[in-house]
């Protein structure tokens, strides 16, 4: 049975034949139909989108198994204060490819960026009416602009190209956790912030407590040792990262999940805005499409809630970020 025939649950005899199908042939087959309690996620803000940040994976995938997964994101920044101005929307596509041998598991993930004026800015401005308030900075300014200006950086604008590649090796502590190690290569290019232009280092823990039969909550905790940047200026030597993922197994195929993402600043700049602990919610859902793929699509928020009290929740981030992601296991 080929990759294609198992993600996708068809039968057509011939394809046991076909080896290669251009874009499909990405997608292998998984051995488990559960959909993962934590998204992939990490927060799409352009200065952050160039330094490692470990993955939360959940456990190590069993021997001789792998995975494979295709993530869009969509995050839509707008942001002003001395010296700075974040105005743009980044479409990420990043392909992820994990794999378990007999000393461990290996985890791949190839990013491609574009970066441009968008199209959610209306969008996003209506729906800031909805929730209650307005952003007078996305208000006062056009729509489609694409701009990224920070102290200590030249001015960056629209781009397209391969990010920064990331590489992980993992090894199992126990059923439900697992330890990490990661490197970020240079091969983005840094002088149109697609990368750091430098090699980063990082180590994650990540664990799964099962609260009941139907509700699991992930907890991740990374430390990351940043090279310096070519192009940013004052970057921090290391930076801490969390994720706590709430995801609750409504039945066999359906997941529902909240999920929290904080990152420490890549940068000391002096400035409040961008200084503070990067930090998003996430509201996630998963969907079982077979016997061995699943879909799942997500939105993120930074602190636009002014309908809920959620004090130091969520902080710096994109202005609004959405994402579908596919996934699927041999």
């Amino acid at each position: 049975m080929t990759f294609v025939a198992r993600c996708t649950g068809w039968r057509f005899g011939y394809l046991r034949y076909v080896r290669h199908l251009g874009f499909l042939v990405l997608l292998p087959a998984i051995a488990s139909a559960q959909s993962p309690d934590a998204l992939p996620l990490r927060v799409n803000r352009t200065a952050a989108l160039q330094f490692l940040r470990p993955l939360p994976l959940g456990p190590v995938l069993p021997k001789g198994s792998g995975e494979s997964s295709w993530n869009m994101t969509v995050a839509n920044e707008m942001r002003g204060a001395p010296g700075v101005l974040e105005d743009a929307e980044t479409w990420r596509l990043a392909y992820t490819r994990r794999w378990s041998g007999m000393d461990g598991e290996w985890t791949l993930e190839v990013p491609f960026l574009t970066r441009g004026g968008g199209l959610l800015d209306p969008v996003i401005s209506g729906y800031h009416h909805i929730v209650a308030f307005g952003v007078p900075l996305r208000e006062n300014t056009p729509n489609g602009n694409s701009e990224i200006a920070l102290p200590g950086s030249p001015r960056f604008g629209s781009a397209s190209g391969l990010g920064d590649i990331t590489v992980g090796f993992g090894r199992p502590l126990g059923h439900a956790t697992a330890a990490r190690a990661w490197v970020k290569l240079p091969t983005g290019d840094s002088t149109q912030a697609l990368g750091s232009g430098n090699a980063d280092a990082g180590l994650s823990i990540d664990h799964t407590f099962k609260l009941s039969r139907d509700l699991n909550l992930q907890v991740v905790g990374g430390l990351v040792a940043q090279g310096r940047a070519r192009q940013l200026a004052n970057v921090k030597g290391l930076v801490e990262t969390g994720t706590v993922a709430l995801a609750w197994h409504r039945n066999s195929r359906d997941t529902f999940g909240l999920q929290w993402t904080a990152e420490g600043a890549p940068q000391n700049l002096g400035v409040s805005e961008v200084d503070l602990e990067h930090r998003v919610v996430s509201f996630t859902y998963s969907r079982r499409t077979s016997e061995h793929s699943w879909l799942s699509a997500f939105f993120s928020e930074d602190r636009d809630f002014s309908w809920v009290h959620f004090p130091q929740g969520a902080e710096v981030g994109p202005d609004f970020t959405l994402g579908f992601m596919w996934h699927c296991r041999q």
